[in-house]
């Protein structure tokens, strides 16, 4: 739990609203994270400061891989005020705080954990994929762009 913990808060420090989106910088910060993991990693751009991360853990089976996708861009901070720094990953009476701590940076940084203590049981089997894409918050730019891509 520490780890994905601590990986949610280094997502959470980066400020990915969208508009304008701007997640190329911890698009990078999680390739790095995961390529000294052992994932191979790659980054697809689709705009200026804007990107798409698919990673991979190779399976020793054939057939489909476990695949994961979420988007690092989050939604403005809106008006209300904030009690905590919405970039500051605060924790307080067990509960995380900071914009994209529900939707959705946490839940990637506990896949990609999981995938790591799992790592031996993925190689065994079909491996795993986690597309993680930029502008799902306006119009899935990111996800289109990895469909016409392909």
């Amino acid at each position: 739990m520490a780890a994905t913990l601590e990986l949610a808060r280094q997502l959470l420090g980066f400020n990915t609203i969208n508009p304008p989106g701007s997640e190329a910088d911890c698009m990078r910060f999680f390739a790095d994270w995961l390529n000294d993991r052992g994932f191979a990693v790659s980054l697809s751009s689709f705009g200026e400061g804007r990107c798409n991360l698919i990673a991979r853990l190779p399976g020793a089976k054939t057939g489909k891989p476990l695949a994961f996708t979420g988007h690092l861009d989050t939604v403005p901070l809106g008006n209300a005020l904030w009690q905590y720094d919405p970039f500051g990953s605060q924790i307080e009476d067990g509960r995380l705080y900071g914009r994209g701590s529900s939707d959705m940076k946490a839940a990637i940084a506990a896949f990609a954990v999981a995938c790591v203590h799992q790592r031996e049981t993925i190689l065994a089997g079909r491996g795993a994929v986690l597309l993680i894409t930029g502008g799902e918050e306006t119009g899935c730019d990111g996800a289109r762009a990895l469909i016409a891509s392909a």
